[in-house]
């Protein structure tokens, strides 16, 4: 509604800014999406620009109605409003309050993964920075407790381990890597967590295996 509106309202420069500000970045990404199936992992930023220009067409929209037309129009129309900003604010609220939110791509479970961890009183999370584990990690630096620690490895070499963790674990480690780990460690690396994007093991004896947690997505 508020882009015909617009489109018959407003300069044609106007609107054809706004149109292609929306269009143009996600087009693109929703054709993708329905040839492959889903939208792609990080591609969430590219939607804001469209984002930006649905609020300028719903912003132009308000902003006519409360200022044209009777009274009785205005005072809908201020109703309209009204309802949009509590909307907004419920919003807000629950996104506050919220353990995770759906633009959050990879990083969606990683407050899942942070209360593995937490189980542990003193534990050690060990990763490499290819891919997006750096950005997994710094992000879940954000979620752990100032009891856990946090290393991160070059070319996959095996790292020394100090003393004094009561639990090792390795975020998103490859097959090839986990099993050096394994040999030189002289212990089983168990699976304790996985899901659509990364997984998290960790160091225990042979005697000692877990049941693998499988957390499914809300």
């Amino acid at each position: 509604m508020q882009f015909f509106f617009l489109c018959l309202t407003a300069n044609y420069q106007a609107w054809l800014f706004i149109v292609i500000l929306i269009l143009v970045p996600s087009l693109p990404l929703i054709l993708s999406a329905l040839s492959s199936g889903g939208i792609e992992i990080g591609s969430e930023p590219y939607f804001f620009p469209a984002y930006l220009g649905i609020q300028i067409a719903v912003t132009y929209l308000l902003a006519t109605q409360l200022n044209n037309g009777s009274l009785a129009r205005r005072r809908i129309w201020q109703i309209i409003l009204s309802l949009l900003i509590i909307s907004g604010l419920v919003s807000a609220r629950v996104y506050y309050q919220a353990e995770t939110w759906w633009n959050k791509g990879v990083s969606y479970d990683n407050f899942q993964v942070s209360q593995i961890i937490h189980r542990s009183p003193r534990p050690l999370l060990i990763s490499d920075a290819e891919g997006i584990n750096y950005g997994n990690i710094f992000s879940l630096s954000y979620l752990l407790e100032s009891t856990a620690r946090l290393k991160l490895v070059k070319n996959q070499i095996i790292p020394k381990i100090p003393e004094g963790y009561t639990q090792i674990f390795f975020f998103n480690i490859t097959d090839t890597w986990r099993q050096k780990l394994a040999t030189q460690y002289q212990a089983k690396i168990n699976l304790v967590y996985r899901d659509e994007y990364y997984s998290l093991w960790e160091l225990s004896k042979p005697r000692n295996s877990r049941q693998i947690i499988i957390l499914p997505r809300n």
